[in-house]
């Protein structure tokens, strides 16, 4: 027979197993599991161990059907997660660029800073990835902030050899003045 405190920890344990799986769903685009864990109560801003949201899960991994899923039921977008990253970062980061776009549809700031004062154009060079460093740019990107080093997307993209990101930069500025 089970006594009042064993059953408190069976509660824990299920809530617990519950959110580990709601963001493993997250991260792996199994929709109709996150409507299942929604409809039983599952809390959809819960962290895991590292501090990260369903949300980041999706962000991280290009979910965006689990993307549009948690924003239209209330995932937070706007507050930092695990070491003060978000979202945006995350996909900037990964190059997932229609999860960018689905983030900046929902409000999320585009030059959104961490803890180190990076922001998704600087995760978008740092991945590397040309589409999303393009997207973001022209999204509105603020090409002139800088990190906690002092760097600027530019700096970060030449110090890694870049040419590919550092040209679209370039051509995004030259672009920028031929406009005025």
């Amino acid at each position: 027979m089970y006594s009042m405190e064993n059953t408190k920890e069976r509660k824990e344990e299920k809530s617990v197993s519950e959110s580990h799986a709601l963001h493993i769903y997250a991260g792996n685009g199994y929709v109709q599991g996150i409507i299942d864990l929604l409809r039983k109560g599952a809390d959809i801003n819960i962290t895991d161990n590292q501090g990260s949201t369903p949300l980041t899960w999706a962000a991280s991994h290009g979910q965006r059907e689990c993307l549009q899923l948690l924003l239209n039921n209330g995932a937070k977008i706007n507050e930092p997660i695990g070491l003060n990253d978000y979202p945006l970062l995350q996909s900037a980061f990964g190059g997932y660029t229609s999860s960018c776009e689905i983030l900046l549809h929902a409000g999320i700031d585009i030059n959104i800073k961490n803890k180190s004062n990076c922001t998704a154009l600087m995760y978008a060079i740092l991945g590397g990835h040309q589409t999303a460093v393009q997207y973001l740019l022209d999204k509105g990107a603020d090409m002139t902030i800088k990190n906690n080093d002092n760097k600027t997307g530019y700096d970060i993209a030449i110090e890694q050899g870049n040419h590919e990101v550092t040209e679209i930069i370039e051509n995004h500025v030259l672009q920028l003045m031929l406009q005025k």
